[in-house]
């Protein structure tokens, strides 16, 4: 089945247009709210919180392991990752603490509609300006560091025909995977194509729920989508995400915009859902090459990169007609390129390819971590959200 009209440069589905009824409260929409109309949801007590191990660092601010208390029950903890700003420099700290106070109005207001390939927020700390913080649930690792790290891949393509081998044998693959009854696994020790495409599924998953929102992330790259020790991805790292009323985009008058972003939001400033497909096409490349090209992580124009992957080779662990796809999200116009209601469709088809049964599994799965997240509001007392 080909899904791509290279011709046209587009995707022609029907009935696979951006859900409109996608709602969130006119409260979170509305561009002067704070959080302060979030504060008896989500603030925290910070006597409850105890912060552990530094598990990471990044532009904005530290990120660590700790343990957040039961109010009602002190002796009875919850492993959390908590974020915060960071930085000597008092008029940096300031602004970092700025942009956390913005990450953490972004995560609350989705926060009403969770989702199982998104982070959850559980709450925040806010009350003492020397120690602003984000309490989050906690993942395994974030998926470029798993994927550099994980040893062995088990290679599910249908081996090539000895009769059609060729000098370069080793380098080729059928376009075929073999057709058997997968089980979908929580082993973060086994890795094989087929858990490629269902990581890639979950994240277009994932940024498909964001874009009803309405809301760009506008940092998307394997380092900002986690893997939680259920072997589930979480898109992470709302840090330069924002909510917005119009549903085709949100303007940024300045600030920063990552080197690896899509070339229209350097032009004209317009992050869009396109914008975050043209980072989401960055993240299948390097998923598909298990982490070693690091296409998001390059310090190159958009522009440059735009000539630059017309020369890419197709990833070895990715069939023709998914790499064509790909190429798709890296389309200089955006209009051209697909949305991620489209993406999701064609993943969920490439899982299709694997099993008959599979994906039943994979939605039952997704199914109950929803569930798991739900449990999470129960670590701070608060009113119902949105009376």
């Amino acid at each position: 089945m080909k899904f791509y009209n290279r011709e046209a440069k587009e995707i022609r589905y029907k009935g696979l247009d951006q859900n409109d009824n996608a709602e969130i409260s006119s409260r979170v929409i509305n561009e002067e709210i704070n959080y302060k109309d979030f504060e008896e949801n989500f603030e925290i007590n910070g006597e409850l919180l105890k912060v552990d191990k530094k598990l990471g660092h990044g532009y904005f601010g530290n990120v660590s392991e700790g343990k957040l208390q039961m109010e009602a029950e002190r002796d009875v903890s919850l492993a959390v990752a908590v974020k915060t700003a960071k930085d000597d420099n008092k008029e940096k700290y300031e602004e970092k603490k700025e942009l956390l106070l913005k990450e953490i109005l972004v995560m609350c207001a989705i926060a009403k509609q969770k989702h199982a390939n998104v982070l959850a927020i559980i709450g925040a700390v806010t009350v003492d300006p020397a120690a602003v913080s984000i309490v989050m649930e906690i993942a395994h690792t974030d998926l470029q560091t798993y994927l550099e790290h994980h040893k062995g891949f088990t290679n599910r393509f249908v081996p090539v025909d000895r009769n059609d081998a060729t000098s370069d044998e080793e380098n080729r693959k059928t376009n075929t995977y073999r057709k058997e009854e997968y089980v979908v696994n929580n082993d973060l020790n086994t890795l094989d194509t087929f858990e490629l495409v269902l990581f890639a599924y979950q994240i277009a998953n994932g940024m498909k729920h964001l874009a009803s929102i309405p809301c760009v992330h506008r940092d998307l790259k394997l380092r900002n989508v986690l893997i939680t020790k259920n072997k589930t991805i979480r898109i992470g790292d709302f840090g330069l995400a924002r909510k917005h009323k119009d549903r085709n985009y949100y303007t940024e008058t300045k600030g920063i915009i990552p080197i690896h972003a899509a070339p229209e939001t350097k032009e004209n400033y317009k992050f869009t859902e396109k914008s975050d497909v043209w980072s989401f096409g960055l993240c299948l490349y390097d998923l598909f090459t298990l982490g070693t090209k690091k296409l998001s992580e390059l310090s190159e124009s958009a522009e440059d990169f735009s000539t630059k992957h017309k020369r890419l080779t197709e990833p070895q662990h990715c069939r023709s007609d998914l790499f064509e796809f790909i190429e798709l999200c890296w389309e200089f116009n955006p209009v051209h390129r697909p949305n991620f209601i489209t993406a999701v469709y064609i993943f969920k088809c490439e899982l299709g390819r694997f099993s008959d049964h599979t994906f039943n599994e994979i939605e039952a799965k997704l199914k109950l971590e929803l569930e798991e997240q739900k449990k999470l509001e129960d670590w701070v007392p608060k009113k119902k959200l949105y009376d």
